[in-house]
């Protein structure tokens, strides 16, 4: 079975966070089985310098897939259809639904162009959660609108992360969309694996090292963040991890650190290699991210692999923490209860700590690749697969 993948960002970028490594771990699991054609853009997410040594226009074989890297004159829908039909794929398959070049093209090529007919599965990555929707809510609900008259998705295999997710497709597709809860969390990092033992931090009672990584995006809720530390006693240190969205957002965020008190130290590190963001997280005594929507949270799961407890929201499938001693999952409409969960991080002394960074690895380890997901995910593309029209086979003329 061949499948097609058209992803805005891919190996060996890491600046697009959660879908770059969700497609690498579907393709590490799969690979043997399914074959994947990928075709990407030649840079990392909020660069436009092209990667490294890489080829471009070229099918190169990175880890078990074939990827093409393109140009952003390349990576039109056009262009991409060409390539797709080149491939001859059994389904096709679509990491966003609002990308305008890496969906809503591709989309408007396989009702109105040479992709017709061919079985469409679509990862929307969190897209349709209702604070996501709220972010350029008009052109979004615009476009949606137009879908619907369209039928652009009726025949549409939706793959969810979660219930969740699951419960957004259905609220905005409609109830008889086709949804399949199927994904591939990762496995746990080297680093991380390597740390399972005792922490090498050292934590004192009065003091906290924190981390955020992430975009800086409004969905990601940085200034939340920043606004909730004003309140903590003791010595704090939050680094902030990540490429900025916009320089809009950049600058509120900047102008928030600023207005902390001088207990509270901030330094936004910029966009990192990841084995850089797995030592810093390995360093720090806790993560914090209140965002407004995950689609599966990649960042929670790698921050309580490497020990770190996790002080986040409740708008991720990430819940039921404290019980476990792995973290808060806490309401946005109460940013007080952030305050004192972070203070009771500073307050503790090492021997606490340790307790809650062990409970964290363990809630992660519970989280990881099992042959479960594995199958469901196996399952999506076969299914997909099967609702294929007659089509040509390879390397024939006859019509099967």
């Amino acid at each position: 079975m061949r499948v097609a993948v058209i992803a805005p960002h891919y190996l060996p970028g890491t600046r697009a966070g959660g879908p770059v490594r969700s497609i690498a771990s579907l393709v590490e699991t799969l690979g043997d089985e399914i074959e994947f054609f990928i075709l990407t853009h030649d840079h990392d997410f909020g660069t436009s310098e092209p990667y490294p040594g890489v080829v471009r226009g070229q099918p190169v074989r990175v880890g078990k897939a074939s990827v093409v890297y393109l140009s952003e004159e390349d990576f039109r829908p056009k262009a991409l259809e060409a390539r797709i039909l080149a491939s001859e794929p059994d389904a096709l398959y679509l990491n966003s639904f609002f990308h305008p070049l890496a969906s809503i093209g591709p989309v408007l090529r396989r009702k109105f162009g040479g992709l017709h007919g061919l079985p469409l599965l679509i990862a929307p990555r969190g897209e349709f959660a209702e604070e996501a929707l709220r972010i350029k809510g008009r052109k979004k609900s615009g476009y949606l609108a137009l879908a619907r008259v369209l039928s652009l998705y009726r025949d549409v295999i939706w793959q969810a992360s979660s219930e969740f997710e699951a419960a957004d497709i259905h609220r905005v597709v409609g109830r008889e969309a086709k949804v399949r809860i199927a994904h591939l969390p990762p496995s746990l990092p080297q680093e991380a694996e390597e740390a399972q033992g005792e922490s090498r931090r050292q934590k004192s009672a009065g003091s906290l090292q924190l981390i955020f990584v992430g975009r800086f995006a409004p969905m990601k809720n940085v200034e939340f963040a920043l606004s909730v530390l004003a309140g903590v006693e003791g010595k704090v240190r939050f680094e902030l991890v990540g490429p900025k969205e916009t320089e809009e957002y950049w600058r509120l965020c900047q102008d928030a650190a600023r207005r902390l008190p001088l207990n509270v130290q901030v330094e936004f590190a910029g966009a990192l290699p990841h084995d850089e963001v797995l030592r810093r997280l390995n360093n720090s005594h806790a993560f914090l991210l209140p965002t407004r929507g995950e689609n599966f949270g990649h960042g929670i799961l790698e921050a309580m692999s490497c020990g770190c407890p996790v002080v986040i929201s409740q708008n991720t499938q990430w819940r039921d923490l404290a019980p476990r001693r792995a973290g808060w999952d806490l309401p946005l409409s109460a940013p007080g209860q952030f305050t004192h969960a972070l203070q009771r991080l500073a307050d503790m002394e090492s021997d606490e700590w340790l307790e809650w960074s062990r409970g964290a690895r363990e809630y992660a380890r519970g989280r990881t690749l099992d042959a479960d997901a594995v199958e469901a995910t196996r399952r999506l593309f076969l299914d997909a697969a099967r609702v294929a029209p007659a089509r040509r086979s390879r390397g024939s003329s006859e019509v099967t």
